[in-house]
């Protein structure tokens, strides 16, 4: 029985021993090279007396000790489970006393958050734009019962337009009733970054608010924006929605043809989801500015030699009809108009330019057509367009005898039948031409889009109205897209060559343009029942139509004056 414990006691103690010893160095003395060996010693004389640790080992039980004193690295792994927790409580109050919060008083807050589910949470939502500087203006909103709520700000960073919010996050049914009573299915969700969709309404949402939504680069436009956030999985999602927004091919957007920015581009803000739960981007789709250009004669442009008008108005018509280019019954009617005219003699008296105009920008259901899923944000004049022909091409000697307005249509581009069809009825009995089509081409087969409004003389008074129709179809030998032109009162006179047409045109500055723009190509011409005023383009064999499929000259031959 002693041998036994004597085998078994050594390791026992030792461990014991140097966990206490362990502890000691630790907590009691400080760490040094004469520390060790004092630490190893207090424990040694409490079991064998200084005559026998110096003594030769004999065989007597007395010596078992001396290994675990003598060699404590061993055991020092075993002892280390009972030695490192021991700082553990220090390190998490690792604090000056009363410096730190109170446990009871948070564990308290704890527990009443838990019970009441009160707690205002700090969110953030961003408008990441692509179409200049946004701004939002706080109306109202809805909230949990019994939850939190703060609209804290909106401001521009970076780019975005961030909201900030401090609110509660529970999730009920009462303020995504409001906000779908604000919106209806006008809303686009996040979907955390997977599953986003349009159309659909929230089942529940932690609050929603409401605001006026400014896009500062399209006049200041302002429409109503409203966001709501709710709680999906893991996760919270976000809302975005308007009433006067709209889903259109899949996408929300607000469409305000009224609006336009520096390009006369009509505002087309549509708002999509990210990847990022708590963002959208605004941007405008699958919109294009899309030009088509007038060139005419300036007003204080000498002509090449004064002429009457009843005298050249009849020489163009009858070098038509000889070259049957009109019929007899045409003929007959422009004699008419040729008689309306005042016998008087044209210096320089034509128009300064020539404008198209449309109320509120073609945007009324009568006034356009668009293919199916399409945006269409209306036409306006602009003069912020320089095409490549009139930049390159065209010389300086030329263009500072001629006026350079265009038209911007702000739409998609996705030809059908129908618009073609459309386009065909409002044109009726009068004629169309293509421009850069050949004369084959009477009528085009598909439209992008197209839109009617009144070609207008600028600084003068016509005593006739000019209503014409534009749309835009897609060449495909040329890979580029073309504009047709068109109208009740017009008359398509078909193709003619520059040897037949030059001798009837009076002022230089077109006599060159045609010269440099069409070469020895033909050209199509419409020219109006009643003013004998002409609208001129190319032929696809003019040059490559790539130039001039969005290129027309206009020119009268009419003096404006005050009728009796």
């Amino acid at each position: 029985m002693v041998n036994l414990a004597s085998r078994r006691a050594p390791r026992t103690i030792s461990v014991g021993l140097a966990a206490l010893l362990t502890l000691t160095a630790c907590t009691a003395f400080p760490p040094s090279d004469e520390a060790a060996p004092a630490a190893t010693a207090t424990p040694e004389a409490d079991v064998v007396t200084p005559d026998v640790a110096v003594q030769t080992p004999e065989p007597d039980p007395t010596p078992t000790p001396t290994p675990s004193v003598t060699a404590p690295a061993p055991v020092m792994p075993e002892a280390s489970p009972w030695v490192r927790p021991a700082p553990a409580p220090v390190m998490s109050h690792d604090v000056a006393p009363g410096a730190g919060p109170d446990i009871g008083t948070v564990v308290d807050v704890a527990d009443e958050e838990i019970e009441t589910g009160v707690h205002a949470h700090d969110d953030v939502a961003y408008l990441q734009s692509d179409i200049g500087e946004l701004a939002f203006d706080f109306q109202e909103s809805s909230v949990t019962d019994g939850q939190p709520f703060t609209f804290v700000d909106a401001s521009s960073v970076e780019g975005s337009l961030a909201f900030e919010v401090s609110a509660g996050h529970k999730n009920t049914a009462t303020p995504a009733d409001w906000f779908t009573h604000q919106v209806g299915r006008n809303t686009v969700n996040d979907g955390l970054g997977f599953h986003s969709a349009t159309g659909r309404t929230p089942k529940d949402l932690h609050y929603a608010f409401c605001g006026d939504l400014t896009f500062h680069a399209y006049d200041d436009a302002t429409t109503t924006a409203c966001l709501g956030q709710g709680h999906t999985g893991l996760d919270n999602d976000w809302w975005f929605g308007g009433p006067d927004f709209e889903v259109i091919d899949g996408h929300l957007c607000h469409i305000d043809a009224s609006a336009a920015d520096d390009d006369d581009r009509g505002l087309a803000a549509c708002v999509l989801p990210t990847s990022v739960a708590n963002a959208f981007d605004v941007r405008t789709a699958s919109t294009h500015s899309n030009y088509v250009t007038t060139y005419s004669p300036k007003l204080d442009t000498a002509l090449s030699e004064s002429i009457e008008t009843r005298a050249v108005a009849q020489n163009l018509v009858d070098t038509l009809y000889e070259k049957e280019l009109i019929s007899k019954t045409e003929k007959t009617a422009l004699d008419v108009a040729i008689r309306a005219l005042p016998d008087t003699t044209i210096t320089a008296e034509l128009p300064t330019g020539w404008t198209f105009h449309c109320d509120h920008a073609c945007a009324d259901d009568d006034q356009y057509a668009i293919s199916d899923g399409q945006i269409w944000a209306g036409a306006r004049a602009s003069d912020a367009y320089s095409s490549w022909l009139w930049d390159e091409l065209i010389p300086g000697a030329v263009k500072k005898d001629l006026n350079n307005t265009s038209v911007n249509a702000t739409a998609g581009r996705h030809g059908t039948s129908d618009v073609a069809e459309w386009m065909v009825d409002q044109v009726g009995d009068g004629g169309m031409i293509g421009m850069g089509s050949s004369n084959g081409t009477a009528t085009p087969a598909s439209l992008n889009f197209a839109f009617c409004g009144t070609l207008d003389p600028d600084g003068v008074d016509s005593h006739v109205e000019h209503d014409v129709c534009l749309g835009q179809g897609h060449t495909v030998a040329d890979d580029a897209n073309n504009w047709w032109v068109g109208g009740e009162d017009w008359i398509d006179v078909g193709s003619l060559s520059l040897h037949d047409l030059l001798p009837n045109v009076h002022n230089f500055a077109i006599r060159d343009f045609v010269d440099v723009v069409i070469g020895d190509g033909d050209v199509r011409m419409l020219l109006h029942r009643e003013s004998l005023t002409a609208i001129i383009t190319a032929e696809t064999d003019a040059l490559d139509s790539g130039f001039v499929d969005n290129m027309m000259i206009v020119a009268g031959v009419e003096v404006f004056a005050e009728r009796d």
